[in-house]
């Protein structure tokens, strides 16, 4: 599970739609000449949305231009990069996205647009690793222990993650696979988990 998990899962790459070589060759020597703007297809506050706007700030001073931050959240991620897709391919507009950008395709296989024909990846800016948290009321001090638990309790065991597609929900997934504890990990839906916490906290 971890090599896999390490292959890219979590990548978070710059993706720049396709453009001819000509275009792109005339205007290298002056680009940019006006802002840049970088869709991430996510809400803002999370780690992407954090990550990319301390990388615009840097590379905005290196260009000596302006580089926006644009959130276009929705539909695991797939509204904003369908948005980049549909934009002129001038390098103007670009997005920042996850693992999602392939791994929706199994979500969503009617996708308006196609990754591999309208996108081009331009860089890998980072990488993460999976934390695995358990609540101290399973009494579990190992992953070997949580392999345990979940056997015992097919189907009473829960886990939460950002939602469907996204790397914490593959990386459990694959651990399920890796691990076959009888399909016993329960996901929940984030709204879920959102309403569980307020209650914790009231």
């Amino acid at each position: 599970m971890a090599e896999r998990s390490l292959l890219g899962l979590f990548a978070l790459a710059f993706a720049l739609t396709m453009a001819p070589v000509s275009r792109v060759a005339a205007d290298e020597v002056s680009y940019p000449t006006r802002p840049v703007r970088v869709v991430i297809p996510f809400s803002a506050g999370g780690s992407l949305d954090l990550f990319a706007r301390v990388l615009a700030q840097a590379v905005g001073a290196q260009w000596h231009q302006q580089v926006l931050i644009e959130n276009r959240p929705g539909a695991d991620g797939e509204l904003g990069a369908a948005f980049v897709a549909r934009t002129a391919p001038d390098g103007y507009r670009l997005l920042a996205t996850s693992q999602a950008i392939a791994t929706n395709l199994s979500l969503h296989p009617a996708r308006p647009y196609d990754a591999q024909k309208d996108l081009s990846p331009v860089m890998v800016i980072a990488s993460t690793n999976s934390v695995l948290f358990a609540s101290p009321s399973l009494n579990v001090n190992s992953v070997a222990d949580v392999i345990r638990a979940a056997k015992a309790k097919p189907g009473q065991l829960n886990y939460a993650s950002q939602g469907l597609g996204t790397s914490a929900y593959w990386a459990i997934e694959l651990f399920i696979e890796d691990n076959q504890p009888a399909s016993a990990l329960l996901h929940l839906r984030p709204q879920i988990v959102v309403r569980y916490s307020a209650l914790r906290t009231a």
